[in-house]
């Protein structure tokens, strides 16, 4: 297995998902007057296309931050005018608002953050003595101070959710640039403190992964030494029968069914070993960051009908980077079944804005998302949860149904920054290293 995310696969996935120009047309030369042109764009699109602009954010102060930004466009070079027009949209309060940050080649340290701070968990093999390092400054600046001025520029709820992301912006020269953190996108340094209390400074030069993968440290780990939670990364679903504690372990990655496994035979099989040995049923969340809820409908049901649906028999696992229709069907679970959760607080937060959309800005390339819905209820009803189709065809019975979810107060979802855990169980710097898990360990030793 692959050490967790400094792969060309990944690398290309997040920056298309979250920073990157992917699918942009190409920009034109940029001046002054193009990028007033694509500002007032984005100011007059989205307020008429998101399914609430102003419900965090008020008109009136979205407007003057504006015409601010505007009055300074002379004065910032472009990554800074990139930086603050996401840091306009970030204002707005909906984590699945945002603009995109080009960024095709980036710094190569992948720091995580643990219970006792931010970590270098991947690297190249020329730094591997700063693997498991601490990472303290970048470019003389404490991290903690480049973690705040980040903060505006990441679009969140939540800071979990902030935690999550920050992690890939750490290693962006153009947003690092953007904010003032580095002189330019060139090489900078970066402040460790290694395991033995050393303090080491390297000047690192931002590198295009796609060339470097087979130079990353951690690459040659056998996935049969790592935790259940860090094996097959690269699967939407997986599950194993832990035959030793009589447990079911199911790994939920991504709300998305998988070409070489239809997820309703996958869910056959679950339910299959659910007849068999077992006595604790686990669901893993912690990775999911969303997709289709609708997926997981019919093994929410299930579950909730079996005789797992009691306290000590069902844990769900939820953490920073569960988000979107993940944190849905985690509500729902709490709200069907007598489930107990365990781990970090959810990235996303149960009540949100979703089912986003994009559009481009005119001169620059630069795509915006942006919420279409606000999604305040989940659906209950046993009749969709078993059958997401069930009324597809019957309109008039589609329309008393949606009625009876904005009607039914169970269905409401608390208006809470996240989904916060009964047990709530943070990994250490030192769990990585010795490949444990203790959120999995407590559901187990229950």
């Amino acid at each position: 297995m692959k050490h967790r995310l400094l792969s060309a696969v990944l690398i290309t996935a997040l920056l298309c998902a979250l920073l990157s120009g992917c699918g942009s047309k190409d920009p034109a030369r940029m001046d002054t007057e193009k990028w007033r042109e694509d500002i007032d764009y984005l100011a007059g699109e989205l307020p008429k296309r998101h399914a609430d602009l102003f419900y965090t954010l008020s008109e009136e102060d979205f407007n003057s931050r504006v015409e601010q930004l505007k009055a300074s466009l002379d004065t910032m070079n472009e990554d800074e005018i990139k930086v603050e027009m996401q840091r306009l949209v970030a204002a707005l309060g909906d984590a699945h608002t945002g603009t995109n940050i080009s960024a095709g080649r980036m710094y190569p340290v992948e720091p995580y953050y643990f219970v006792d701070g931010w970590y270098v968990v991947s690297t190249l093999r020329d730094y591997e003595h700063i693997l498991y390092a601490r990472l303290t400054a970048i470019n003389g600046h404490d991290i903690d101070e480049v973690y705040e001025k980040l903060s505006g520029v990441i679009s969140h709820e939540n800071g979990a959710w902030l935690k999550a992301q920050m992690r890939f912006y750490f290693m962006l020269p153009p947003v690092l640039h953007g904010i003032g953190v580095v002189d330019d996108t060139g090489e900078t340094a970066f402040t460790f403190e290694t395991r033995d209390g050393e303090r080491v400074e390297l000047d690192l030069a931002p590198v295009a992964f796609a060339d470097v993968q087979d130079d990353i440290v951690g690459q040659e780990t056998d996935a049969r030494e790592l935790p259940l939670y860090r094996q097959n990364g690269g699967q939407n679903y997986w599950s194993e029968q832990l035959d030793a504690h009589k447990a079911l372990y199911f790994k939920y990655n991504q709300c998305r069914e998988m070409e070489d496994q239809p997820f309703d035979d996958f869910i056959q099989g679950l339910l299959d070993a659910m007849d068999g040995d077992v006595e604790k049923l686990i669901i893993d969340l912690r990775d999911n960051g969303g997709g289709n809820e609708e997926l997981l409908f019919p093994f929410i049901h299930a579950v909730s009908h079996s005789r797992f649906n009691q306290e000590g028999k069902l844990f769900v696992i939820v953490g920073r980077q569960t988000f979107s229709s993940a944190v849905r069907n985690a509500v729902t679970l709490e709200k069907k079944t007598e489930a107990i959760f365990i781990g970090e607080p959810t990235g996303g937060k149960p009540r949100h804005f979703g089912a986003t959309q994009t559009f481009t800005l005119p001169n620059s390339g630069i795509t915006v998302s942006y919420s279409t819905m606000h999604l305040t209820h989940v659906i209950l009803d046993d009749r969709v949860l078993a059958d997401p189709s069930a009324f597809a065809d019957d309109s008039a019975a589609l329309e008393e149904l949606e009625a009876s979810i904005f009607n039914d107060p169970e269905a409401l979802i608390g208006d809470s920054p996240s989904l916060k855990p009964d047990q709530v169980i943070e990994i250490s710097i030192e769990d990585y290293i010795d490949n444990q898990d203790p959120v999995l360990r407590y559901a187990l030793e229950y």
